[in-house]
Parts: structure tokens; sequence; C-alpha cells
């Protein structure tokens, strides 16, 4: 939490701190304050030795590491984060990043009257109750997956700002019968296919906790690319204890079986037809190359959602035995858009604030094309820069004042 692998962007103030006090007689060790410094090579060595004996002893271990999600900006003369997102977070393919409400100082501190509505504790609490239950889940799968309770791997936690989309979540829920089913979230890029699949996922578990035959395990893939859906076979290999020497067969066979319950196969980024069409996959133990289309499991009562922006993939992926399923995903509603932005600015403005400037928040969405990832991502910039672009207003401003800056380097007249 906060962790400065690469150090902090505050070393320097400290080495002043210390000069100070040196100057004024009293006995100091700089040693400390000079590692913290940004980028530091002591750092940069614990870190690397931390990852060799991360990959040797624990390959899979999960890592969770959470963020600073405020700067200093209530602190007079100090702005920005003390420990940047490059540097807090430890840059391995089993990491899940996120962040908690506050700045450095803050960020680990929660209030013990307030924590029934607290986000930072909701989330924090949610990462390591899906840590325990793996380790659980690990433990007991020897006896049985019914005895152990479903398995959940899921690499995001839920987002507590959530808004909208339930008619594709509505139909995403209708696939999953009692036979087995294939869908594909589809859309452009930012649009928000995964963040509606992760919402499924948790609103599934929330039916198993109150209907027994609702319960679902739950696996991610990310298949970008086939190294990366490569490492995650192999996690969820190593999950259910059982041999990584032939992935695909043995993956295949156990969610297959009876052993495995029923089962819901999230596969994000389904992109690339290459990844699940070609021969990419070496066997260990025979001297041949598989297609991984061959091994996507069936079972009655399960089923597979991927998430793709390659409508012809998505064609084909879920085209097994079935008529092709697709659940188009487009840019959000504009009174959506307008609750995702005032709800991620609720905890810096106040809201009768926001509703007077809600023209602007209006013309804000549509220049975003009310793209959920755009929107986000400007919330958060308004969020943690709450001086000078602390709301949509100011915000608009500086979007237009950058886009006359880059038409009029466009219209600059070059000699060749």
């Amino acid at each position: 939490m906060g962790t400065p692998h690469r150090g902090g962007n505050y070393g320097s103030l400290g080495k002043s701190a210390e000069r100070v006090v040196r100057y004024l007689g009293f006995d100091t060790n700089d040693s400390i304050i000079r590692d913290l410094r940004s980028k530091s090579t002591s750092f940069e060595i614990i870190h690397e030795e931390f990852l060799r004996i991360l990959k040797k002893l624990a390959p899979l271990l999960p890592i969770y590491s959470f963020q600073e999600e405020d700067g200093l900006a209530a602190v007079q003369g100090l702005t920005g984060k003390v420990v940047d997102d490059d540097s807090s977070k430890l840059g391995y393919c089993y990491e899940t990043v996120a962040t908690l409400p506050g700045n450095h100082k803050e960020m680990c501190r929660f209030d013990v009257y307030s924590w029934c509505n607290n986000p930072g504790y909701d989330r924090l609490f949610q990462a390591i109750s899906t840590y325990i239950n793996n380790i659980k889940v690990s433990s007991k799968l020897g006896n049985g997956l019914s005895e152990a309770g479903p398995v959940v791997q899921l690499p995001f936690g839920r987002d507590p700002h959530f808004i909208g989309r339930e008619n594709e979540l509505k139909q995403m829920r209708s696939f999953l019968a009692d036979e087995f089913s294939e869908c594909a979230v589809v859309g452009l890029g930012g649009v928000g296919k995964t963040q509606v699949t992760v919402e499924f996922a948790y609103r599934l578990l929330e039916e198993g906790t109150l209907d027994n035959r609702s319960r679902h395990s739950i696996f991610w893939l990310h298949a970008s690319s086939a190294s990366r859906l490569e490492q995650g076979l192999k996690y969820i290999a190593k999950t259910l204890g059982f041999s990584t020497a032939d992935l695909l067969p043995a993956i295949k066979d156990w969610f297959c079986g009876e052993q495995s319950g029923r089962w819901l196969l999230i596969i994000d980024n389904a992109d690339d037809e290459d990844v699940f069409f070609d021969d990419l996959f070496q066997s260990r133990i025979e001297s041949t190359k598989w297609r991984l289309c061959d091994f996507l499991p069936k079972k009655h009562g399960c089923g597979i959602i991927y998430t793709s922006r390659n409508r012809t993939c998505a064609l084909r992926l879920t085209s097994r035995g079935s008529p092709a399923r697709l659940i188009m995903v487009n840019p959000m509603e504009k009174g959506e858009a307008i609750r995702l932005i005032e709800s991620g600015l609720s905890a810096t403005l106040d809201v009768k604030y926001l509703e007077s400037i809600r023209e602007y928040t209006e013309r804000l969405v549509e220049t975003l094309d009310r793209l959920p990832l755009a929107l986000v991502q400007a919330t958060a910039m308004m969020r943690e820069n709450d001086q000078e672009i602390r709301d949509p207003k100011a915000y608009l401003k500086l979007y237009n004042e950058m886009k006359s800056e880059q038409r009029r380097f466009l219209e600059e007249p070059f000699v060749d």
C-alpha cells in the first residue's frame, strides 16, 4: 500500500530537512533519506531481488498493489503524490493495481465509526477476501469443489461508481442457462466492455449467496497475446492444484468433469484471431502444436463470455454448434455519462455546485463521445487537480485551449 518500489517524489525535501537539523547541531543519518529519492540505486536493487525471489519461489502468487488516489493538494506548497503510480506498483504479471482514497498519509487510515460506508475499506476488504478465499479453495480442492466452494479469480475489484448498462447486464444473465452457452461483449476500445463484464461477474456471485443452485466458479483470462493467455492458464492450473505439463488438455478435462461444478469463464481482450485459431501452443509431452479453440471447454449449466473489439473474431468464437450471440456495447447514454462524472466528483465538489454547472458537464460528455474510459480519466484528473481544473467547466476550458494550440501548430507553414 503506497510502497515506494522505485523511491518517492519528496526524498529531496527530506534531505533539505536533514541538512537543517544537522546545521542545528544534531547527529543525523541520511542513508534512508538518500534511498527514498526517486529511482534510487538501492531501491532498484531491492526491487529486482524481490522480483527474482518471487518468480523463483512463488511464480503464480497474486499481488495486490494499492496506490494513493490523491496528492498533497491540501498541504500548502506541496502538490502531487508522495509515491507516484509508477513507483507504487511492483510490475508483476499477476499484479492487480487499485487506488485507495486519500493521500499517502490518509490512504491506510480508516475511521472505525464509518468503515461500513468507506470506499477505501471496501476495496481493501474485497481484495483480502478474494485472496483468502483463493487460498482456502486451493487447499481444499483435493476433497472436491463441492466441499471447497466456488473458485473466484477476478483481477478487478467491483467499481463503486458503476452506473447504468442494465440492458446489457440482463442480456448477459439471460444467456447463462441450463445448457452450455457462449456470448461475446463487443464494442469499441474504451466503451466499457470489461467494466460491464466485471459488474456481471460480481452480480452472479451475489446470486450464488442467495441461491445455492446459482453458485458459479468464475475464472478470468487475458487474451491480448498468446503469452499472456498462457500465463493465465498456468495460474488456473496452480489454483486447481494439477500439473502444468500439458495445460490445454488438463484444464479442459477439469472444466468438463463433474468436479468443476458450475462455472463461468471470462476471456478478456479476445481481439486477435491468431491467438485462438493458429497453432501457437506447444505440447510439452508430444511434438505437436495445438489451437486454443480446440480446447475451449463445454459443459451444461456453464458458459464463456468473451470481450472483443473484433466482431469477426467474436462471431467465430461464439459459433461453436449454436447461433452466434453478440452483446453490443455502445457509448453511454447522456444521462448515465453525466451521473458517472458527478458521482466521481461528489467527494470534492458540493452537489448544488455540480447542479449549477451541469451545462458544462453535458458539453464535456459529448466532447468525449460518452466513452466511459475517457469520462473516468477526465473525472480522475479533475478530482486529483482540484485547484486548477477542479470541475467540468475548467476542464473544458483547458481542453479547448489545447485543441486550439494543436490547430495553430498544424496551420504553421513549414519550409521543406
